[in-house]
């Protein structure tokens, strides 16, 4: 299962390279390891972070804002 996972993020990291929207060089392991990181360590840490930050990380709107902040972050990774 995890080789076809690999295959297909080389897949889209090809056809991105291809279109000069991706630069070349990601490892494809590397990146689906910093896109789970991203995620597990906001949600994991959403009890602390609450109290640390002083706001409900779990709220809708909160989780939007990092989607959409998980999402920039990894196309400037990916991008060329």
């Amino acid at each position: 299962a995890s080789r076809k996972f690999v295959a297909m993020v080389s897949g889209i990291l090809e056809r991105g390279v291809s279109s000069g929207d991706f630069r070349a060089g990601i490892d494809p392991v590397q990146l689906n390891i910093t896109i789970a990181a991203i995620g597990y360590y906001y949600l994991t840490n959403r009890f602390t972070g609450s109290i640390i930050f002083e706001r409900d990380l779990m709220e809708k709107n909160a989780l939007n804002e990092r989607l959409e902040f998980n999402i920039d972050t990894i196309m400037r990774l990916v991008s060329a």
